[in-house]
């Protein structure tokens, strides 16, 4: 009892990783350690981007991570973190940028591990024993997205497929104290009027997330730790309103919360707290 205590009182046991976002490091004390998180969006918000940016974050820290890719395959995943690493935009994409590509990979190798699912049977049965297999050397774990289990479950197994997922993940999480980033689809035609935490009112064409909003939300929200709704005016034909991510905190078992802007830039499909020089025109990543 006295080591539990005396663990429970040590802030550095108790701080989660930190995101790389400030504004959420502060307000929630970081990516949660023992814990699932549900990252929730809408189809072209930028959740894949906005989880695999937090990984990128951690490389940085030397923290140790593994990335379920489940959706996009080798090609569009492998450019993005290059791209998000490197802080690039498609123009680096040239024959004499190889090697820079190959040494980028090398580097990103070292933190993060990436896994494509090829079967979809595999993909049903084989998450856990995956993160079973390297919880002794990775510290946080991606699965992108939950929703492509759908092609091949009816809708009745899909929801008790997922739940039951969803349980094994928190239990995983709390047994050995990993974090666990889940990303998912939310319903289409939701919405509800929210402020950041800037004070400003998100415009109304905006698809807001809401706990109701996911699919299966009574099995997928019940068991995890957190749950974070994105949100981005993807359609709009301003740039500067596109850049604008919006992530709110629809669930904290901690008590924490609140809606929080970042920036998200389209020419190097990455995710920060302030808007890049490029992003204010001052100039290119790559010529």
């Amino acid at each position: 009892m006295r080591d539990f205590l005396t663990a429970l009182h040590n802030p550095e046991i108790n701080k989660g990783y930190n995101t790389g976002f400030e504004k959420l490091d502060k307000s929630i004390n970081g990516l949660a350690k023992g814990s699932l998180t549900v990252i929730g969006a809408g189809t072209g918000v930028g959740k894949s981007i906005f989880a695999t940016q937090i990984l990128i974050n951690l490389a940085r820290q030397k923290v140790p991570s593994l990335y379920i890719e489940l959706e996009n395959g080798p090609h569009i995943t492998y450019k993005r973190l290059i791209q998000s690493w490197l802080e690039v935009d498609q123009d680096f994409f040239k024959e004499d940028n190889i090697e820079k590509s190959e040494q980028a990979l090398k580097e990103l190798q070292e933190y993060i591990s990436v896994y494509f699912y090829t079967d979809l049977e595999m993909m049903k049965w084989g998450i856990m024993d995956y993160l079973n297999h390297y919880r002794h050397n990775k510290d946080v774990f991606l699965i992108d997205p939950l929703g492509a289990l759908e092609t091949k479950i009816n809708a009745t197994e899909l929801l008790m497929e997922q739940g039951n997922l969803i349980k094994k993940l928190q239990e995983f999480c709390n047994l050995h104290r990993k974090s666990v980033m889940l990303t998912h689809h939310i319903r289409k035609g939701t919405s509800n009027a929210k402020k950041s935490s800037d004070g400003e009112l998100l415009p109304p064409e905006m698809t807001i997330p809401t706990l109701e909003s996911l699919r299966g939300s009574s099995n997928i929200t019940n068991f995890a730790h957190s749950v974070w709704g994105l949100a981005r005016n993807k359609d709009s034909e301003k740039k500067e309103a596109r850049e604008k991510l919006y992530v709110s905190i629809l669930k904290n078992r901690e008590g924490l919360g609140g809606n929080y802007q970042l920036y998200f830039n389209e020419q190097t499909t990455s995710v920060s707290d302030n808007p890049t020089l490029q992003d204010l025109g001052y100039f290119k990543p790559w010529k």
